[in-house]
């Protein structure tokens, strides 16, 4: 009699898929643990494992499954992996939520879901649409920065020039926000453009805190220095004393004015 089959394991160089079949459910404890000694095994080989378990062909789950999972858990955690459930039936939804697991791992209800949540992209699958809106959302904020600090450091309007540049920092920090986010998830085109703009939010920036700072300086009055006052004026000296031939200096008489 051919024995059913019980498991299925996926490995790849970084993650595994571990399947738990209805046939689990049919064979002993002991048989159980073997098969948890070999999925810890396959476990124990990868760095930093992502292990998906799958239960969605399951209609019911024992406590000896629920041992297997966590045994299977607690290596991934040993290994500082990360281990995601998907399941869909009521019954095994329950069992989870009685034993407490589903505050401990991430629970969802497909396979697509928990390896989108783990990170794990198979060969041949097409990497998840990214949205556009953050790409063109981006330049266009560039754009419209690098417009409002031309005109602040030109200051062709009337409009002050520090709000304008301001406003330019602003609107350029929003940029490099999306930027990086259109880089760190998409690819292609938009990654190319969310490149872009993160290099131009960089240089808006650095271009805008420049202008500030001299703005800043040429605004600056420059104190004055008093000067000193005049001095006084001097007094008048008295005009020298005249001296008459044959007379001693003691007994000289003065004509003021005349020599």
């Amino acid at each position: 009699m051919t024995e059913p089959a019980t498991f299925q394991l996926e490995v790849d160089r970084h993650h595994a898929i571990l399947t738990l079949l209805p046939g689990l459910n049919r064979i002993p404890w002991a048989d159980i643990e073997s098969v948890g000694a070999k999925v810890v095994a396959s476990v124990q080989e990868l760095q930093s494992p992502k292990v998906l378990v799958d239960l969605t062909p399951l209609d019911y789950m024992g406590s000896a499954q629920v041992a297997l999972i966590v045994r299977v858990f607690k290596t991934v955690k040993q290994k500082q992996g990360t281990l995601a459930v998907c399941c869909q039936h009521p019954v095994v939804q329950e069992v989870l939520t009685l034993a407490g697991l589903n505050k401990i791992w991430a629970i969802v209800r497909t396979r697509e879901e928990g390896l989108d949540r783990l990170g794990i992209r198979l060969a041949g699958q097409a990497p998840p649409a990214h949205s556009a809106w953050p790409t063109w959302s981006g330049l266009v904020l560039a754009v419209v920065a690098a417009i409002l600090l031309t005109i602040g450091v030109l200051n062709v309007t009337g409009l002050p020039a520090g709000t304008l540049i301001g406003l330019s920092l602003a609107l350029a920090a929003v940029a490099f926000g999306l930027g990086l986010s259109v880089v760190l998830n998409a690819a292609g085109i938009q990654r190319s453009l969310g490149v872009a703009t993160l290099v131009a939010g960089v240089g808006l920036l650095l271009g805008g805190v420049y202008s500030l700072a001299a703005k800043a300086a040429t605004s600056t009055p420059v104190a004055e220095v008093p000067l000193p006052p005049d001095p006084p004026p001097s007094p008048a000296m008295p005009a020298p004393a005249s001296v008459k031939p044959g007379s001693s200096p003691a007994t000289a008489t003065v004509k003021p004015g005349r020599e």
